[in-house]
């Protein structure tokens, strides 16, 4: 093979590098959201194990305030754009 014919294919293949590492893509990233809020709850109970399972029982019912919240990433998917 020619040297010529070999700095075309080299130089083609840069070409077809740099177009893809150029190319842009659509991404689908399935987020979720954990929030954390305490209340405190009063019961009354015989125990300690009762108090805490009224408390829980409890919690549904009430209106919690939101402190903090964590994110993470649960999935990622991606399609060629057509540009």
């Amino acid at each position: 093979m020619e040297k010529t014919e070999i700095n075309k294919i080299v130089l083609s293949l840069h070409s077809k590098i740099t177009n893809m590492a150029n190319k842009k893509f659509k991404y689908d990233v399935e987020v979720c959201r954990t929030s954390y809020s305490t209340r405190t709850i009063t019961v009354e109970a015989a125990n300690g194990e009762e108090a805490k399972q009224l408390a829980l029982d409890a919690a549904g019912d009430l209106e919690f305030s939101e402190h903090s919240s964590d994110y993470s990433v649960e999935s990622l998917s991606h399609k060629y754009l057509d540009k």
